[in-house]
């Protein structure tokens, strides 16, 4: 088969596509990954507090919250670099 140069441009279009759909995904992935690690300290935290009844696992226990809230941040802001991404991909 021939390769013309039509040929190379839809090659070349379908690897780009193809490449910024996996940007895509990985952005997409990692934003789910932080809020999964979100919940994961959360509900840890919670269970601390409620199911042991000593003060080190109280305070341990509180300071997972911060911890959770601030992996839900971060998820958010990978969440608006991929609207950006996308945007400036438009």
């Amino acid at each position: 088969m021939q390769n013309t140069h039509l040929n190379d441009t839809v090659e070349k279009e379908t690897i780009h596509n193809l490449s910024l759909d996996r940007t895509v995904f990985a952005f997409e992935r990692t934003a789910l990954a932080y809020y999964r690690t979100a919940a994961t300290f959360l509900i840890a935290g919670l269970s601390l507090i409620r199911l042991f009844e000593s003060t080190a696992t109280d305070v341990f226990g509180f300071t997972m919250f911060p911890i959770a809230a601030y992996m839900f941040i971060l998820g958010i802001q990978k969440s608006k670099e991929l609207n950006t991404f996308l945007k400036k991909q438009q």
